[in-house]
């Protein structure tokens, strides 16, 4: 079977690899870099389990997917209708589109574009692209699918058949009758996860494996407390630049507490106990 991968970054290149290992056609597009190196070297999947180099067809332009039976739909949920309008008049009359993307209406809006079905998916994978064509799985991969109300519904003979064919290819997949409820957790999960991910600047990945007990946590707050702290308290550079900028003195000071600037305060209003740089407090008034 030709199988499609529209916006070949982590997920599709996963996903897409997993099904040409299986002996699928694989076509991907995605951007320059990628690309080339694809064409040169084929796609390289590495897992704990295998590390291989796949053959591949790899394309900038949509027009590579033309005849394709099963289209993975894998592009940044604010380039949806620009890769939909590019790709909806090289799709097949009888293709299938499933959208592997984080959000609640992908799908929705991608059906509004395109003329074939289009069906929902909710991504739980781990990957990351180690290099041009080369993609790292780091954990899980699996799949729960729901067939949108306008084409099928979980459980017919086409469903059926997408769930065979991801499961002969090792890929866990199911389908589900409230997948636009299982988005929208996914969606509040992942601004929990990102957050975290951007204050301590570390990848979802080492969260995922850190959340396993207590103890573990441990193993990230090395590298995460020197990106914890200036976030939280204020780096010294910024409050003397804002120190400077209102024409006070600004210095660290560990013997008794000072005057801070507006930086130095709005640290000490998170906790009572954190040291902050401050302004020198002028002289006290004298007693009369």
């Amino acid at each position: 079977m030709k199988i499609g991968v529209m916006g070949a970054g982590a997920v599709g290149c996963y996903y897409g690899g997993m099904l040409a290992r299986a002996g699928h056609e694989l076509v991907l597009v995605g951007r320059p870099t990628h690309v080339e190196a694809l064409q040169q070297r084929g796609l390289r999947l590495q897992t704990a389990a295998f590390d291989v180099e796949l053959p591949v067809r790899a394309s900038t332009e949509a027009a590579a997917l033309i005849d394709a039976a099963l289209v993975l739909f894998c592009v940044k949920s604010t380039d949806t209708e620009a890769a939909g309008l590019e790709l909806r008049d090289h799709l097949a009359p009888d293709a299938l589109v499933l959208s592997l993307q984080n959000g609640v209406d992908n799908a929705e809006r991608l059906q509004a574009l395109v003329g074939v079905p289009v069906w929902p998916a909710v991504v739980y994978v781990a990957a990351e692209m180690a290099g041009p064509g080369h993609v790292k799985h780091n954990g899980r991969g699996e799949l729960v699918i729901g067939p949108t109300g306008v084409h099928g519904t979980p459980g017919t003979l086409e469903a059926a058949g997408l769930l065979a064919l991801l499961g002969d290819a090792g890929v866990p997949a199911e389908t589900g009758d409230n997948v636009a409820g299982v988005l929208w957790a996914k969606l509040v999960l992942n601004c929990a996860y990102n957050a975290l991910s951007a204050l301590t600047n570390l990848p979802t990945a080492r969260w995922s494996r850190a959340k396993a007990s207590p103890a573990s946590w441990m193993t990230w707050w090395p590298s995460a407390w020197p990106w914890l702290l200036p976030m939280a308290f204020g780096s010294r550079a910024r409050c003397r630049r804002r120190c400077a900028a209102s024409r006070r003195p600004c210095r660290r000071s560990s013997r008794r507490p000072r005057r801070t600037c507006a930086a130095g305060a709005a640290a000490r209003s998170i906790t009572s106990t954190a040291t902050s740089c401050g302004a020198a407090r002028p002289p006290a008034r004298q007693r009369r």
